[in-house]
């Protein structure tokens, strides 16, 4: 949306763009831009183009001072930068002087794990009727925290261009220990856990049998004709695991599968289940990935059995009421 209509500040005209992108159904995802994004960072697909938060101090463009910002949050990110620029040209008797001078930043701190990358610069140059006199800039990127890099240069150009490139690097790039954690045992709580079970009812159930109400809930109760199904959203199926947050797997990278139900002492094939995970949880990502790919992906989180059940057993049991199962 558009942020500033015909808005000033001062007397001076105030413009720019500002846009929210909100997700929590079966796609979910943050984006929160005021002015735009680091230009490091690529926008989720179909994020609208945005303006820079600018400010004109005048009237013309001689002379000329514009000022603009951005702001910009992410589920995993902070972004936020500045440009300034002067400008003024004066006519003479042997051509048009003129002078400019520019200054920027951009700034992008990644919060897990925690990592940030600036790029700055500068820019003074003169001018005579549009050659360039004299000519300095400097330009650097400085990132960490482990290790602080800073590397650019400086250059100048008078009576020939002369460049000074710069880089340095401050602690070595200590390799993170992380713990190790047993998956099999973390999933298998996961999967204890009633919460992760539901029943799933036959087509046309209501033209067969009508499940009566009971104190556990509807939830709680299994048609005749019916099927389970598992859903969890602690670790994806049919997906290799690498990490697992800030620990890594016990053993090394793994994928765990969910091929087949047990129910009534009888097989059901599996129909896939999927939810939203995120990618940067289970995986090990580069800089460029981890701002690139999307904050959550659709993954296999479980499935429901694809077969009626037709008898009972240890696990499921009848009630005293015919026409319905229930949970022991």
């Amino acid at each position: 949306m558009r942020l500033f209509i015909d808005s000033r500040l001062a007397g001076f005209t105030l413009t720019g763009d500002m846009a929210l992108r909100l997700g929590w159904g079966a796609t979910k995802a943050f984006a929160l831009a005021a002015g735009g994004f680091n230009p490091r960072y690529t926008p989720p697909p179909s994020f609208p183009a945005m303006r820079r938060l600018a400010l004109s101090l005048g009237s013309s463009e001689n002379p000329r001072l514009r000022l603009e910002c951005y702001l910009a949050l992410t589920s995993n990110t902070i972004q936020f930068g500045a440009r300034a620029e002067v400008s003024a040209k004066v006519q003479t008797a042997i051509g048009e002087f003129g002078a400019a001078a520019m200054i920027f930043f951009d700034a992008l701190i990644e919060l897990d794990p925690f990592g940030f990358i600036v790029d700055l610069g500068a820019l003074v140059e003169v001018t005579l009727s549009g050659r360039p006199l004299i000519q300095a800039q400097l330009m650097a990127t400085l990132s960490g925290t482990k290790p602080w890099h800073a590397v650019g240069f400086a250059e100048v150009m008078f009576l020939g261009r002369h460049r000074i490139p710069f880089e340095v690097r401050v602690g070595d790039e200590e390799p993170v220990a992380l713990p190790t954690l047993n998956l099999l045992v973390e999933l298998t709580k996961e999967i204890a856990r009633p919460e992760s079970w539901s029943t799933v009812p036959p087509v046309d159930a209501a033209d067969v049998v009508v499940l009566r109400d009971s104190s556990a809930g509807a939830s709680g109760l299994l048609h005749p004709m019916g099927t389970v199904a598992l859903r969890q959203r602690l670790i994806p199926f049919g997906k290799r695991i690498a990490r697992f947050g800030s620990a890594v797997p016990e053993g090394g990278a793994l994928k765990f599968d969910l091929h087949e139900i047990l129910v009534g002492g009888r097989v059901d094939a599996v129909s896939p289940l999927l939810d939203d995970f995120a990618p940067g949880q289970y995986e090990e990502l580069t800089e460029d990935e981890k701002l690139s790919r999307p904050t959550f992906e659709r993954m296999q989180a479980g499935g429901a059995g694809t077969a009626s059940v037709h008898a009972a057993s240890s696990r499921w049991g009848w009630t005293n009421n015919p026409g319905y199962a229930s949970v022991d």
